[in-house]
């Protein structure tokens, strides 16, 4: 499809606002699928989610097509954001906890308890369908359950579960603090909510 695209000439962006720094299980999501886009855009990872902060990448070809001293040829584009020094601080020190190796561990230990959790909802939930987990992030669907949404969401929020679902999808992308036991309560409590709702 990449191919295809840039075949027309069309610039190819992709976006790991959400999937950046380890959250698929790699640093970007992007060195998984094998392309390099024209643009990356970064944020929410980039500090921890401590402090907003946003960045676009590019590569030399596109950045030198608008170096000028002119300002009229150059690309007026800022995110609400950029370079605050607070943000850029909390940024060196998010990257720099991210490489350790409790971080990486932090990762794999998760992911883990996503595949242990998510064989619990199987086994446990009929109401449900469409189980997938990539990295640190899970997710499955209820079934025709979009009506119901809004109900799971306060029922979590009640046993103290931030989630945000999307239509009928619920997803869980917990903190790398998150240890296998707050998980495994996490998803005792969403079968326990689901089998009351649905």
């Amino acid at each position: 499809m990449v191919e295809r695209v840039r075949a027309f000439g069309i610039l190819v962006i992709f976006d790991e606002i959400m999937t950046g720094f380890g959250r698929t299980g790699t640093h970007f999501a992007h060195s998984q699928t094998g392309v390099t886009p024209d643009f990356l855009c970064l944020s929410k990872g980039i500090t921890g989610g401590f402090l907003p902060l946003a960045m676009t990448i590019t590569h030399h070809e596109i950045y030198s097509a608008f170096l000028s001293d002119e300002w009229k040829a150059a690309f007026a584009h800022g995110h609400s954001y950029t370079a605050n020094p607070l943000a850029c601080a909390a940024a060196r020190t998010s990257l720099k906890l991210l490489m350790r190796k409790e971080c990486q561990q932090a990762i794999t230990t998760i992911h883990k308890a996503h595949q242990q959790g998510l064989s619990f909802l199987k086994s446990r939930c009929k109401q449900i369908e469409k189980f997938r987990m990539i990295g640190t992030i899970s997710a499955f669907d209820i079934k025709n359950g979009s009506s119901v949404s809004d109900q799971i969401k306060a029922k979590c929020l009640q046993a103290g579960l931030l989630i945000r679902p999307l239509g009928a999808t619920i997803y869980l992308l917990p903190p790398y603090s998150t240890t296998s036991e707050d998980l495994s309560a996490a998803y005792q409590k969403i079968a326990t909510i689901i089998e009351a709702v649905v």
